[in-house]
């Protein structure tokens, strides 16, 4: 599974949330959490993804869509 970090960072513009803002909100540094969207959002924990859903907000099928998305690559070779 792969994070949709264009659709996390569009929602969070939607919404009028920066990175810094977000950061503070969920308890980690700002260049943290850049490192982390600039990686593909994969080293986000589970409590991460917890309080971004309420500090963003994001409702349940917004957060499926975005931390849960399954790469297509991955569904071709079967995994």
């Amino acid at each position: 599974m792969k994070t949709n970090v264009k659709e996390l960072v569009d929602m969070m513009k939607s919404k009028g949330i920066g990175v810094p803002e977000l950061a503070q909100k969920i308890g980690v540094d700002a260049s943290t959490l850049y490192r982390k969207l600039g990686a593909g959002g994969e080293k986000f924990t589970i409590g991460e993804v917890h309080r971004m859903m309420e500090a963003i907000p994001l409702s349940n099928e917004d957060a499926n869509r975005i931390f849960l998305s399954i790469n297509s690559h991955y569904c071709e070779k079967g995994a």
